[in-house]
Formats: structure tokens, C-alpha cells, sequence
């Protein structure tokens, strides 16, 4: 199980810094509402542009961050029955219930997220309101996140595999 280890902690680097860079889009969230506000009740004259830029920031950092909550369990869980496991017990339901819906949810980001962007892309898609900024470009995201989560769910079920077959934790 040791080849696994240098792979799962490439999935856990990678999500670290795409959270952490992720997490910088924060600011310029701030800026544009703080900007809207000011010219709203400052000036008396509200943008156009505010409300669908400060979505597409949070859509983009919602994509981005997804691994990196993933790694650091930020996830909403129920723990009823799961916080009497042993460690190894966790391991075998998150493999046996978990893996399963994990995968699913890649195929849909992923394959259909790149399916669903790549014709956004070739239409050059845009919103379609007033201000009619690309849409194609937060669309790509979609992917990209999936892609960010996948890793970090295959590097999950490693670390239960890890678990449950040699009774050690992966790093």
C-alpha cells in the first residue's frame, strides 16, 4: 500500500493549494459588494454588473474549494451509528456506502460537467441578461472541480482500502 502514499499525497497538495487560492477570491467578493453598496446608497446609482459577477465568485470558489473541504472534512456528515466505529469500521461503510456515490457524482462533474461546458464554450455562451457577460467561463469550473473532488475521493477510498486491508493509516 506504500505506492499509493506519494499519490494520495499529490491529491492532498493539490487540493491544499486550489482551496487556498480558491479561498483568495474572497476579496475581490467583498470588493464588488462593497463597491455595489457604495454606489447603491453612497451615490444612488446600483450596477448592473454586481449580482452575477459575485455569483460567478462564488460559483468558481463553491468548484474550487470542494476538494479541499473534502480533505479537510468539511462536508456535512450524520454521525449517528459512524462515531461508534473503530477506525477500520469507518473504513468499510465509507467504502461500502460512501465510494459508491462518490462515484457517481464524479461521473456527473466531471464527464457531464466537460460535456456541458465544452457546448457552452463552442456557443460562447452568455447570461442573457442586460449586462450578458460570458457564462462559458464560469461553466469550465464545473470540470475542474469535479476533477479537484474526484482526486481527493479516490485518495479517500485509498486510505480506507489502506485501512481496511493492513489496519494502518494512510497518511
Amino acid at each position: 500500500m506504500k505506492s499509493v502514499e506519494p499519490v494520495v499525497r499529490i491529491a492532498d497538495k493539490t487540493n491544499e493549494l486550489a482551496g487556498r487560492i480558491g479561498s483568495l477570491l474572497f476579496l475581490p467578493l467583498i470588493f464588488v459588494i462593497t463597491f455595489e453598496i457604495v454606489m447603491r446608497y453612497v451615490f444612488n446609482s446600483p450596477t448592473i454588473w454586481v449580482h452575477e459577477t459575485s455569483g460567478y465568485l462564488l460559483v468558481v470558489m463553491a468548484m474550487v474549494g470542494g476538494g479541499y473541504t473534502f480533505l479537510h472534512k468539511g462536508h456535512v456528515s450524520v454521525d449517528i451509528i459512524y462515531a461508534r466505529l473503530s477506525t477500520r469500521g469507518k473504513a468499510i461503510l465509507d467504502l461500502i456506502i460512501t465510494a459508491p456515490f462518490m462515484l457517481i457524482l464524479y461521473y456527473v462533474l466531471v464527464w457531464k460537467g466537460a460535456e456541458f461546458a465544452w457546448q457552452a464554450i463552442t456557443d460562447m455562451e452568455r447570461s442573457g441578461s442586460f449586462w450578458n457577460p460570458p457564462i462559458y467561463l464560469i461553466k469550465m469550473f464545473i470540470p475542474v472541480g469535479g476533477f479537484l473532488l474526484m482526486i481527493q475521493g479516490l485518495a479517500k477510498i485509498a486510505r480506507d482500502f489502506t485501512t481496511v486491508f493492513t489496519r494502518a493509516k494512510l497518511a
